[in-house]
């Protein structure tokens, strides 16, 4: 595994925020599930067909659709949990606040 290597999942307005907010690129992927968003590109980036990866070369896996996490890991990430990072959104003072949401285990475990 390449300690640098981030995989994110999504292609919409939180992805297209987390690349905005990087210098370098260099190993920074992106991917979806998506048929209409595979193949196509997000700041420079190729968004890659999540179906045709090796989820367990990333170092960490950023799931950026907000509130689909359990859905997607069961579908694409089950075995590869260890390196995820999911998030959240918070409304302070009326401004959407995206930040890192911890407690993956109780996400995760709820049926």
């Amino acid at each position: 595994k390449n300690s640098n290597n981030c995989l994110i999942y999504g292609a919409g307005t939180i992805a297209n925020i987390i690349i905005s907010s990087l210098d370098d690129l260099g190993n920074i992927y992106l991917c979806s599930g998506m048929k209409e968003e595979v193949g196509r590109n997000l700041k420079g980036l190729e968004i890659l067909d999540v179906n045709k990866l090796t989820i367990n070369k990333y170092s960490k896996i950023i799931l950026s659709p907000i509130g689909y996490e359990k859905e997607l890991i069961s579908r694409y990430f089950y075995r590869n949990t260890e390196n995820m990072v999911l998030l959240k959104n918070d409304y302070i003072r009326g401004e959407s606040i995206i930040s890192i949401k911890w407690g993956f285990q109780r996400i995760y475990s709820e049926k």
